[in-house]
């Protein structure tokens, strides 16, 4: 049994052999963390840090993350959903590898990966069915926000990333708040905090051929079309300008 991270992902190890063990501790600035990226246009980059088994390789990898791309739609950069995903980069180095994926959207993310993922203003995200305004936030000393009335009352204007799986994030604006899971340690950087990886860790497993998530109630369901539906359970949510 491996600890993993992201439901594509374990997917990937499960067809490679790879023994997955995702770093998400440090700065998301770095180049050897697991980490969510957001620019203003609303496109994600998924730079992913995975330890590896011997028996994969990097020309398997490229070959099977390509495939899985090809899957989701009519070409080899369409998701079903009309958008695109992408894949920039795939090395293995000593044991480790390093896989950045492009998509369009947080729809083209969120299907993808069978993952509960949110890109928008908090109104959209309330709109979508999330309780942003009702979640407990901090600012970025680490101190709970006592101003959740200016929450909503920027709703319009303020936007959120909302996300399951425990990693760092990058955003393109100023962070403002943040979930417990998280610490500001920029302007644009949040990092996952180590105690919340480890809570994690304990929950999200694979044995045999699957695969589980307890601990965020966010699994999710496809609907009668195939898209996958994410359920609201314990999320990330990170709040900026």
């Amino acid at each position: 049994m491996r600890n993993i991270r992201g439901r594509r992902i374990a997917a990937l190890a499960l067809s490679l052999v790879l023994a997955c063990s995702l770093s998400a501790c440090g700065l998301s600035n770095q180049s050897d963390v697991t980490t969510l990226a957001a620019d203003e246009n609303g496109k994600l980059t998924h730079t992913i840090v995975e330890s590896v088994g011997n028996d994969g390789t990097e020309q398997e990898l490229t070959a099977y993350i390509k495939e899985q791309i090809k899957g989701t739609g009519d070409a080899d950069s369409s998701s079903a959903s009309g958008g695109s995903i992408s894949l920039e980069s795939c090395k293995v180095r000593g044991g480790r590898a390093t896989i950045v994926m492009e998509y369009s959207s947080y729809r083209e993310y969120e299907d993808f990966n069978r993952t509960g993922c949110f890109l928008g203003t908090i109104s959209q995200a309330e709109t979508a069915g999330y309780d942003v305004t009702g979640q407990t936030f901090y600012d970025e000393k680490g101190n709970p926000a006592e101003n959740q009335e200016e929450i909503r009352q920027r709703a319009n204007d303020w936007k959120v990333l909302i996300f399951e799986e425990p990693m760092n994030v990058r955003l393109p604006d100023k962070i403002l708040y943040t979930t417990s899971a998280l610490e500001v340690t920029g302007r644009l950087t949040a990092s996952w905090k180590k105690e919340a990886e480890n809570a994690a860790s304990a929950s999200v497993s694979v044995s045999g051929t699957s695969v589980s998530d307890s601990s965020s109630g966010t699994g999710g369901a496809e609907n009668v079309s195939g898209k996958f539906e994410p359920e609201t359970g314990t999320l990330t949510y990170v709040i900026f300008k």
